[in-house]
């Protein structure tokens, strides 16, 4: 594995952490405010990145890019913050 390959691999390995802990904190608030927060939505933007990140990782090193794989991660972002939108409307209660 390469220098370039590793830093890749790490720094997705780091967002979908993030994304994880998100879903952590929506699966409290569902359990502690008796709401639904649909928290298994967050394994979607998770998912699409490691599959990206395999696609990219079997392309190899250089500066070619993979249009796949940019999609999904371009996906993976969207998803996430839509989700992460949603949910902190849903725990401060707005409604506009």
């Amino acid at each position: 594995m390469s220098l370039g390959q590793a830093l890749t691999l790490f720094s997705w390995v780091v967002a979908v952490a993030l994304i994880l802990v998100m879903l952590l904190i929506a699966r409290f608030y569902q359990r502690s405010s008796k709401q639904g927060s649909a928290y298994h939505l967050f394994l979607v933007p998770a998912g699409l990145i490691v599959l990206s990140t395999i696609r990219q990782l079997l392309n190899g090193d250089g500066v070619r890019t993979d249009p796949l794989g940019d999609g999904l991660l371009f996906l993976a972002g969207a998803a996430t913050l839509v989700q992460c939108y949603w949910l902190y409307r849903q725990m401060t209660g707005r409604k506009d």
